[in-house]
């Protein structure tokens, strides 16, 4: 059983201009033209077309009472929690002070522990009340008014609250995706809540005042780049654990012309004009790791020297890393010759397919910029 509270009309920001509260409309009300028409129908098709409608409504009518009642009876049937309070109490329902109405055991109630934490409300059996119910916090002392008139008078407080939890509740429904009752996405309801509320602020003293900093737009960080993401699985590479010196990528070992050639395709020329395109500017900073392991960095192509670029490019390649958080597990198998265990590195990973992100880096290089280190 659930009770929806009665709203009195209130400022509709959403409807046309003609229809909000202050509006007016000088026109006169136009004639209907229907009368002249009517004029020009000989009398005896007059009394034909009264007959036709007359059965047509008595059709209409006898039909619309049949659906009426059944829809009727089964509405009674199928209400989880009765037509009273002792019945909703007998089949175990629960009061939703929120949404006023009883709910069925399995209902989860939405914020309406947050709601009642901002009480004490006031509540009044009629209009003309002065003093409120004796105990407003206990539900026992509303059933009867419930019972007896359908709802009691509050606040404005009461109201607004009410208004405010109730469309958190509505984005905890679309968040959670469980059941809930009919009333948390009743869209009039939401409407009337959303009306209600400009109408309390735009009759505040301070509705012009700056108090708020807009956020930062949010952007998806692979929306322009969407084109050229492919995802594929890749079984890495040991990368220098092979267990033969003979073995290795074209990227490992020390410095060579293959090697640096390697290493130079992955990045230069793929400095694109989109400061978020962030691939190539860490292959970049590993590039710059490996030749500072093996002492082959020409030159520092930073002013803060050459211990503050270090530290740049391996705390950076640490963000990164976190950021991403693989979480594709390295199997660990005991070595009984060697009394330790093995790491297999010989994992699968869900990748993104390089060449095709590399590809469209390399297009859309405006700059004439390499971003080599």
């Amino acid at each position: 059983m659930s009770s929806t509270r009665q709203y009195f009309p209130i400022r509709d920001y959403f409807s046309a201009p003609s229809q909000r509260l202050g509006d007016t409309d000088d026109e006169k009300p136009r004639e209907s033209p229907f009368p002249r028409y009517l004029d020009l129908i000989p009398p005896a098709w007059k009394a034909v077309l009264v007959g036709v409608v007359v059965v047509a409504m008595i059709g209409i009518g006898v039909f619309a009472t049949k659906t009426m009642s059944v829809a009727s009876s089964k509405k009674a049937h199928t209400n989880p929690c009765g037509n009273s309070t002792a019945e909703a109490l007998a089949l175990g329902c629960s009061f939703d002070r929120l949404t006023w109405s009883w709910y069925p055991a399995h209902c989860p109630h939405y914020t309406e522990d947050l709601f009642r934490l901002a009480e004490p409300y006031k509540y009044y059996e009629t209009l003309e009340s002065i003093q409120p119910i004796s105990d407003p916090a206990r539900d026992e002392d509303l059933f009867k008014f419930i019972d007896k008139q359908g709802g009691v008078w509050v606040e404005k407080r009461e109201h607004a609250t009410h208004c405010l939890y109730l469309l958190l509740a509505q984005a905890q429904v679309l968040k959670y995706k469980t059941r809930h009752v009919p009333i948390l996405v009743e869209y009039f309801h939401m409407e009337h809540c959303v009306n209600y509320l400009l109408d309390i602020l735009r009759r505040s003293d301070d509705w012009h005042h700056k108090d708020s900093f807009t956020p930062p737009v949010h952007h998806d960080q692979t929306s322009f780049a969407k084109e050229a993401i492919r995802y594929e699985e890749v079984t890495f590479d040991p990368s220098g654990f092979w267990g033969d010196d003979s073995l290795g990528t074209p990227y490992e070992g020390g410095p060579t012309p293959e090697i640096d050639i390697k290493w130079n395709h992955l990045v230069r020329g793929k400095k694109i004009s989109d400061p978020k395109y962030l691939m190539s500017r860490i292959i970049d900073f590993l590039n710059y790791l490996r030749k500072r392991a093996y002492g082959i960095v020409p030159y520092e192509p930073t002013a803060h020297g050459k211990a503050a670029h270090l530290t740049h490019c391996v705390d950076y390649l640490r963000q990164v890393l976190m950021c991403h958080g693989d979480l594709t597990p390295i199997t660990l198998t005991y070595n009984h010759k060697s009394e330790f265990v093995d790491p297999n590195f010989r994992i699968k990973h869900t990748c993104r397919n390089f060449d095709r992100i590399w590809n469209f880096a390399a297009k859309r290089n405006r700059s004439g910029i390499s971003i080599e280190g």
